[in-house]
């Protein structure tokens, strides 16, 4: 299609999204600040190896295709989705 690619996002951007993506929660001062102060050319992988090996990540999954497989509707209101919940925690984790 020729499209031209996004310039590449600035630290604090990139920062702020790798955590709502992959953890579903936005990083606290310390590690914004640890993370923003590194100097190594390869720190976003860095992060993005650290986000995924948290246990953050399987709970961000879970909650994610839990609610895709279960919309909240009257039909499975009384369907159990705590066991699959953990399990694809335990899976992605």
């Amino acid at each position: 299609a020729k499209i031209s690619p996004s310039p590449r996002s600035s630290d604090d951007e990139f920062l702020r999204r790798a955590y709502l993506d992959i953890a579903g929660v936005v990083p606290s001062a310390d590690k914004a600040r640890e993370f923003l102060d590194d100097r190594s050319p390869d720190k976003r992988v860095k992060l993005i190896d650290e986000l995924l090996n948290d246990p953050g990540y399987g709970r961000r999954m879970a909650d994610i295709w839990t609610a895709k497989l279960f919309p909240i509707d009257s039909a499975n209101r009384f369907v159990l989705k705590d066991p699959l919940y953990k399990w694809f925690e335990g899976q992605f984790n």
